[in-house]
């Protein structure tokens, strides 16, 4: 649970969408385990201590600049009904054109339904991915100028571990 809370309170760090992840996480531990949780709130709270001690030092705020919300004011350049769509479909950063596991990972969801066997950590990594792909395209970022769905690769493990049913009905012994 230690290494849990602190990775997360990392990945918060690495990338500010990463807080919806970090959200549903700790979510699911409080309801699940609550011994767990004091820990990996702990470690979470240790690490983010560290982080906020750093940017005070740097900044004169325990938020740094980018962090802030009021940066992201102005209109987005894309639409959130077009940036959903190119996060997903566009030929240059399209998560499904660059990783197409998301569609093996929805085949996978399905068949974790129809078998019923849909868990609560199941519900926590599809809740991520489709908080990550909505907050990225509230803000209408499809990642800068370079190839390959850059934003969305934070959600790229979730959708393997959804996608796993899926293989073993491909793969199993006829």
């Amino acid at each position: 649970e230690w290494g849990l809370g602190a990775c997360l309170a990392l990945a918060v760090m690495a990338r500010p969408t990463n807080a919806v992840i970090a959200l549903l996480f700790v979510g699911w531990i409080i309801l699940g385990a609550r011994f767990a949780a004091i820990r990996a709130g702990a470690a979470l709270l240790a690490v983010l201590a560290v982080f906020f001690g750093y940017s005070y030092s740097q900044y004169g705020s325990i938020i740094p600049p980018y962090y802030l919300p009021g940066r992201l004011q102005e209109s987005p350049a894309i639409g959130f009904t077009e940036s959903l769509g190119l996060n997903l479909i566009s030929p240059s950063r399209g998560l499904i054109i660059f990783d197409p596991i998301v569609l093996l990972a929805v085949a996978g969801i399905v068949i974790r339904l129809r078998r019923h066997i849909f868990t609560g950590l199941d519900m926590v990594l599809s809740a991520a991915v489709i908080g990550q792909w909505l907050v990225i395209a509230k803000f209408g970022s499809t990642g800068g100028t370079v190839f390959g769905p850059r934003l969305m690769l934070d959600i790229v493990p979730f959708l393997v571990v959804l996608a796993t049913p899926t293989f073993l009905v491909l793969f199993e012994p006829a």
